[in-house]
């Protein structure tokens, strides 16, 4: 270890194939990936956000910078699209299904809304992890949060996403036969939470659940 000017050097070496099955056998004249971190003094201690990423040509001196922040970032990106895909594609979908056809089951017939339920609120769970990832990778990327349509719809689907299993909860807490005295119902069906549940399900596709 060398001290120049505030600098410190540490120099180490290791044989190009060290005999070890964990470490990777570096070829003569080949670059290699390597990962950093370093603090902002002698002491050993957590180098906080002080972490990268590279690959060295240690026969040439060759070193290129890996930008590890996009990257994370179109990670996040893929599992927000796989987060997504699970909600509208494969959740959504089942938990409407499983209203339309469970109900008509006789062995299953006492069961479809607790599916149903169950269903709807885990395509709810991916949709906000999906959400979230997106909202944290776009900074990384250079680019501002809904500056294009694609984030503009996709925010829309959220609320609605969010909206329409909430008031299909509440519907099933508030259910009676009849309307009750303080809620204004528009012929037979109860303004809210009813109404609004069937207009935005049917707006955003999450839930086309006949009520009755």
């Amino acid at each position: 270890m060398v001290d120049i000017d505030g600098w410190t050097t540490l120099q180490y070496s290791r044989k190009l194939d060290t005999g070890d099955s964990i470490d990777v056998v570096i070829s003569q004249g080949e670059a290699v990936p390597v990962v950093y971190a370093l603090g902002e003094s002698d002491v050993l201690q957590y180098h906080g956000g002080n972490r990268g990423a590279a690959i060295i040509n240690f026969f040439t001196n060759q070193t290129t910078v890996v930008n590890t922040a996009v990257d994370s970032a179109n990670n996040r990106l893929t599992v927000h699209g796989v987060m997504m895909f699970m909600a509208w594609a494969v959740m959504f979908p089942i938990g409407l299904y499983a209203v339309r056809i469970l109900k008509y089951i006789r062995k299953l017939r006492e069961w479809w809304f607790h599916i149903h339920l169950i269903v709807q609120y885990l395509g709810v769970l991916f949709m906000i992890t999906g959400f979230a990832l997106a909202i944290e990778a776009v900074p990384a990327l250079g680019h501002s949060h809904f500056s294009s349509t694609h984030a503009r719809m996709g925010m829309a689907a959220v609320v609605l996403g969010v909206v329409v299993p909430a008031t299909g909860q509440l519907t099933a807490v508030f259910w009676t036969a009849t309307p009750k005295r303080w809620q204004i119902a528009i012929c037979g069906i109860r303004l809210f939470p009813d109404m609004v549940r069937v207009i935005s399900s049917r707006t955003s596709g999450v839930d086309v659940t006949a009520i009755g």
